[in-house]
C-alpha cells in the first residue's frame, strides 16, 4: 500500500506529538494510521510502502497473534455506599491490560488484586502493561492513590469485552538506494511503532529516523553507498515477520541501527552488536566517544536489534536510546518529557554513523614501491595539512585488501573523511581498487 507525503510539521518533535495520542497496540486502526502519519512525514524519494502479515502466519517459531479489540472494560466496587466505578477504559485505553481477554466476574479483593497493576516510581500515574500478547491474561492499571484507597472487604465488578479478529500485522518500509542495485547490500534503521500513548518509547525513535531520511535525501550518499532501508514495524514480533517474509534480502543487509527513547535528557547509551567485532561496532563506538561509552550485547533488554542479531540472521545491529528514564511505560510518558535538542542530537549520532557505515570499502593496492605522489596529484603539502603529510607512507603500507578506509583512519589516527577523500584519489588513479 503506496502512502502520499504530506505536511506534518518542520520540527522532529512534531512528529512525535503526532503519533503519541493514538492507541498504538500490535495491530489496529490506530496504528495503521500511525504508519499512514509517518509515511506522510518521509520525503516521496523513499517510496515508502506499508506491508502487511495476516494473524496465524507461522514465522519461524513464532505466530503473528490476532488483533485485539476492546471497546468496553470497568471495574466496580460494591459495598455499603452503593456501586462506584473505579476505573473505565474510555477514560484511558492504559487503563485495561493490553490484549485482556473477556471477563464478567464479581470478585473479593483477595481475588481481584493479582489483576491490579500500579507504578510505584510513577504513583500518579498509569503503568502500561502487555501480559495478555501470547497467554491468556486480564487486569486493570490504575494510580496508586486510587488502589490504596480501594476497600478490602468490598464486593468487586470487573467486565472487559474484549474480541480477538483475524487481523494484518503491518510495517512501514521506505528504501534510498543511492546505487540502485540492491546487491550493493544495505542498512537498516529500525524503530517500533506500537506501544499506545507513549512518546519517547518509541514515539520518538520513528521521529529521529524520519528526520535522518529528510537529511539523507537533502544531502545525498554517494553512488556507491550502501542502500539504507528504514523500517516502522510493532516491536520484535513486527521485525520478525518482516524478516521472514522477505528472506531475500537478508543476505544483503551488512547491518543496522535499532533507535528508541531518544528525546529525554539523559545520555545516549549504545549497545553494540552480538557479533561485536563488526565495523559498524567500531564506527559507532568511536562516534559515540563524543556522547557515552559503549556497552556490550546483552547488557539491556532486546528489541529488535535482538531479532537481527539472532541466531540464523547474524545481521549486526546495534541499539541506540537514552533508556533508562523516570516515566518509563506510564502514562507519565508524554511528550513533555521530550526535548527538541534531544532528539536532533540523537538524529546527528545516527546519521554519523550511517554516513560512515554506507560509504566505507577495502581498497586494494595496484601499484608496486613508493609512490611518485606528484605524478597523480597526491603530494600533500606538509604547511597545509601536516597530520595527511605525514601519515601517507603509513596508508600506502596498509591497502592489502585487509582493512577498510575507516580502519585505516583508526590506524593512522585521522578523520574517516580525510583518509577516504585521499585514498579515493588513488582509486580514480587505478592505484588501488575497491574489494567487493
Amino acid at each position: 500500500m503506496a502512502v502520499q507525503p504530506d505536511d506534518t510539521g518542520d520540527g522532529v518533535k512534531d512528529l512525535v506529538e503526532a503519533l503519541y495520542p493514538l492507541n498504538r497496540t500490535l495491530m489496529g486502526p490506530d496504528t495503521d494510521k500511525a504508519l499512514q502519519i509517518i509515511g506522510a512525514a518521509l520525503p516521496p524519494e523513499l517510496d515508502y510502502r506499508i506491508d502487511g502479515t495476516p494473524s496465524g502466519t507461522e514465522c519461524w517459531t513464532w505466530t503473528v497473534p490476532k488483533e485485539w479489540v476492546c471497546n468496553y472494560a470497568v471495574l466496580r466496587v460494591e459495598n455499603g455506599c452503593g456501586i462506584r466505578t473505579v476505573v473505565d477504559v474510555a477514560n484511558n485505553p492504559l487503563h485495561v491490560v493490553n490484549y485482556s481477554h473477556s471477563v464478567d466476574e464479581r470478585l473479593t479483593w483477595d481475588e481481584l488484586a493479582p489483576h491490579l497493576y500500579i507504578s510505584e516510581e510513577n504513583p500518579d500515574a498509569l503503568p502500561w502493561r502487555f501480559d495478555g500478547y501470547y497467554q491468556p491474561a486480564w487486569g486493570f492499571c490504575l494510580p496508586k492513590s486510587r488502589y490504596d484507597a480501594l476497600p478490602r472487604n468490598a464486593a468487586y465488578h470487573a467486565v472487559i469485552k474484549s474480541r480477538f479478529t483475524a487481523g494484518t500485522l503491518k510495517a512501514g518500509v521506505g528504501l534510498l538506494s543511492p546505487s540502485g542495485k540492491p546487491e550493493a547490500g544495505e542498512l537498516v534503521l529500525c524503530a517500533h511503532v506500537d506501544h499506545p500513548r507513549q512518546a519517547n518509547d518509541d514515539a520518538s525513535g520513528c521521529a529521529v529516523l524520519v528526520e535522518v531520511a529528510r537529511r539523507l535525501v537533502e544531502t545525498p550518499l554517494p553512488e556507491d553507498a550502501l542502500d539504507v532501508r528504514f523500517l516502522f514495524c510493532a516491536e520484535r514480533i513486527g521485525s520478525i515477520a518482516y524478516l521472514y517474509e522477505n528472506g531475500w534480502l537478508i543476505p544483503h543487509m551488512k547491518g543496522g541501527i535499532f533507535v528508541e527513547m531518544a528525546g529525554t535528557d539523559g545520555p545516549i547509551r549504545l549497545v553494540r552488536s552480538r557479533r561485536d567485532t563488526d565495523t559498524l561496532d567500531a564506527i559507532a563506538s568511536r562516534l559515540m566517544g563524543l556522547w557515552q561509552d559503549a556497552q556490550p550485547y546483552g547488557s539491556a533488554p532486546s528489541n529488535d536489534e535482538g531479532v537481527f542479531n539472532g541466531p540464523g540472521l547474524n545481521i549486526p545491529m546495534i541499539s541506540l536510546s537514552r533508556w533508562p528514564y523516570g516515566q518509563y511505560h506510564t502514562t507519565a510518558d508524554t511528550p513533555d518529557i521530550i526535548s527538541e535538542a534531544k532528539l536532533e542530537e540523537m538524529a546527528d549520532v545516527v546519521e554519523a554513523i550511517v554516513r560512515i557505515r554506507a560509504t566505507d570499502y577495502v581498497p586494494v593496492r595496484r601499484f608496486t614501491g613508493p609512490l611518485f605522489l606528484s605524478k597523480y596529484g597526491l603530494w600533500v603539502d606538509w604547511r597545509t595539512d601536516f597530520a595527511l603529510n605525514r601519515a601517507i607512507d603509513a596508508i600506502t603500507h596498509l591497502l592489502e585488501g585487509e582493512l577498510s578506509v575507516f580502519e585505516i583512519a583508526e590506524k593512522v589516527r585521522l578523520d574517516y573523511w580525510v583518509v577516504r577523500g585521499w585514498i579515493d584519489k588513488l582509486v580514480a588513479n587505478g592505484l588501488a581498487a575497491r574489494r567487493d
